[in-house]
Formats: structure tokens, C-alpha cells, sequence
């Protein structure tokens, strides 16, 4: 069987790196010790709503700058001030805001990139277990191949930490033998976890969604009625959104 090179040392030592955007291994390491499913989680969902708000912002803005129907160029100009000022408290957010974007928009970027690093990971976690047979450079580029096409949906964040699991034996354990068939099976392992920790958030959301009521609140300039919501549920044990610092 044909070996696989051995990668110039600087590279091999930087993959993880290159995953979690850092030049220090160690702390790479350290980084993917503390990272679990629900922080990624937490991290796209606090972008997505965020970028969601800014898009609805702008939409809305570039609708009274054209001048929208059954509202008096006096009110439009005084919506257009304060949706500008909140479109710029939302950019302001959205660059502090953790963004981990997904495989199938990397792909779209930066295909032989994206590749070369899904490579790099493999090539790592291969080498962390002893086994009598190494992959080949076939069999790695195609494993990274095969990741890139099956799991768009997750983030190269995901899969370093579920390869960082199963180092650690979440997946079982190797029995001499490592390869692109053990690597996707621990990924869809991951990516199973990680849509079951998502429906048990939905469902609890749903939950207490059931206990908001809304009142109506009129907008102070159009007459408009909004409708704000009243939370009736009891908020003190749930945690707020957390950020995903340093990725």
C-alpha cells in the first residue's frame, strides 16, 4: 500500500490551526476542550438573528427612501433617521458577533482551500492513533472529498471538534484501523447528535412560546398597532445566548 508523505512539520503542527484561527496549536487544543455542539449552535443562531434583523432594516429603510404609501414625507424622513441609527447599532453588533460559516459556502469560496484544510484535519487525527496502515494521499483526498459533499451543512468548526471526540473515545474505540469509512461514520455520529441537541432547543422554545400574550402597542409616529410580546414564563433559570469567543 502506498504511503502517505510526511507533511513539512510547520504544516502538520498548524492544522488544527487552520480550523480553529490560530497559529498556536496548543491553544487550539485548549480552544476545541471547551467548544461543544451547543456553543456552535449558540454562535449561529446569535449571527443568524442578527444578520436577520439587519436584512429586515435595510429592506424597510430602502422602502421609506422610496416613499411608502399612506406616509407624509415628514415621517418617512423621521423613520429614515432612526432606521439608519438602528442599522448601524446592528452592523456594529453583527462585526462583534461570532460567524462560522458553513462547508457548502466555503466550498462556494474556496473549493481546493477548503479541501486542503479537510485534508490537513484527516491527516491529524490519522496520525494521532497507531495503527499498521496509514492512508494514502488517494484515500485522504478522497475522504475530504466525500466531507465536503455529505456534510455541507456543517462548519470545519463541527468537524474538528467531532474528530477531537473521537479522540477522546466518544465514538468508540480504534481497533487498528483508520480510514475514510471510520472518519464519515464518526461525522455522521456527530452530525446526528448535533440535530438531536437542535430539536431538544426548538422544542423548548415551542414550549415557551406557549406562554407569550401580546398587547398591542401603536407606533408613535405612523398610528400603526404593533404587537409586542409579553413573556408570562418564568425566565430566571434560562441562560443567555452565548458567544463563541476567539474562533
Amino acid at each position: 500500500m502506498e504511503k502517505m508523505q510526511k507533511l513539512p512539520q510547520k504544516i502538520r503542527s498548524t492544522t488544527l490551526s487552520l480550523a480553529l484561527k490560530t497559529s498556536n496549536t496548543a491553544l487550539a487544543l485548549q480552544k476545541l476542550s471547551g467548544l461543544t455542539i451547543p456553543k456552535i449552535l449558540d454562535a449561529r443562531e446569535a449571527w443568524y438573528n442578527v444578520s436577520t434583523d439587519l436584512a429586515s432594516k435595510q429592506s424597510w429603510l430602502k422602502e421609506l427612501e422610496e416613499g411608502p404609501d399612506g406616509m407624509t414625507k415628514k415621517d418617512a424622513k423621521a423613520h429614515i433617521k432612526i432606521v439608519k441609527e438602528e442599522i448601524e447599532q446592528l452592523e456594529v453588533k453583527l462585526s462583534k458577533t461570532v460567524y462560522l460559516p458553513m462547508i457548502a459556502e466555503l466550498r462556494r469560496q474556496n473549493e481546493e482551500e477548503l479541501i486542503d484544510t479537510l485534508q490537513l484535519l484527516i491527516i491529524e487525527v490519522a496520525e494521532f492513533y497507531h495503527t499498521s496502515e496509514r492512508m494514502t494521499k488517494n484515500q485522504v483526498f478522497e475522504t475530504a472529498y466525500l466531507i465536503l459533499n455529505q456534510f455541507a451543512g456543517l462548519t470545519i468548526e463541527d468537524v474538528a471538534l467531532a474528530l477531537h471526540k473521537a479522540k477522546g473515545g466518544e465514538y468508540g474505540i480504534v481497533y487498528n484501523r483508520i480510514d475514510g469509512a471510520v472518519i464519515l461514520d464518526w461525522l455522521h455520529k456527530y452530525k446526528d447528535r448535533m440535530q438531536s441537541i437542535g430539536m431538544e432547543r426548538e422544542h423548548r422554545k415551542h414550549v415557551q412560546g406557549k406562554g407569550n400574550t401580546y398587547r398591542e402597542v401603536r407606533d408613535p409616529l405612523t398610528g400603526t398597532v404593533l404587537k409586542q410580546v409579553e413573556q408570562e414564563i418564568d425566565l430566571k433559570n434560562t441562560k443567555p445566548v452565548k458567544k463563541l469567543k476567539d474562533i
